[in-house]
């Protein structure tokens, strides 16, 4: 039930033809549902959103009700893994039993591509999608959290000055959250 009212939440607010399928972790342990839409938010770019993550608690309250998390984000649809890694991603999370805005998942692109800056995601406020809203399913809020790719170095920034210091680097430099290939903003 939670899972179809994600779903629909999800394709509502990210629109196009989306697709759901299933992902598993290496081992086979972990299932997570990917809905992928391609040319959204624009041409050119896929967008992938986990289905089931809201079933890991992270200790996270909101209002006085439980806070579940869903993740979301966007690439360049060449990049023919992005959905593997929002995948990895999730399963980070569940395994570590902490994720949060400010948060990183460590090596998420790293594990599937090599020739680039961009080894993790930094999660913060999905500002795509101006419908995608915390929704309440019961006694329960689900909100999402964006990927956007980082680097190492971005990575150390981060854990050195905190989620407000990156978030306004990247303004300053005005990164292309699509681009997985895109040079680190720090050297």
């Amino acid at each position: 039930m939670e899972k179809k009212i994600i779903a629909k939440a999800e394709a509502s607010a990210i629109g196009g033809k989306p697709e759901v399928f299933a992902y598993y972790n290496k081992d086979e342990s972990k299932k997570i549902a990917i809905l992928s839409s391609k040319d959204r938010p624009q041409a050119g770019v896929i967008t992938c959103a986990t289905i089931g993550l809201f079933d890991v608690d992270f200790g996270l309250t909101s209002e006085n009700n439980n806070l579940r998390l869903e993740l979301i984000g966007s690439c360049d649809k060449a990049v023919e893994d992005f959905p593997n890694m929002i995948a990895t991603a999730a399963f980070n999370f569940m395994e570590s039993k902490k994720c949060s805005y400010g948060y990183a998942a460590l090596n998420a692109i790293s594990e599937y591509i090599t020739d680039t800056d961009m080894k993790h995601f930094y999660l913060m406020n999905p500002s795509l999608w101006e419908n995608l809203k915390t929704i309440s399913v019961g006694e329960t809020y689900i909100t999402w959290l964006m990927c956007v790719p980082i680097s190492d170095a971005e990575l150390n920034f981060l854990e050195k000055n905190g989620p407000d210091a990156l978030e306004e680097e990247f303004e300053k430099k005005d990164i292309d959250i699509f681009n997985i290939y895109r040079k680190s903003i720090f050297n």
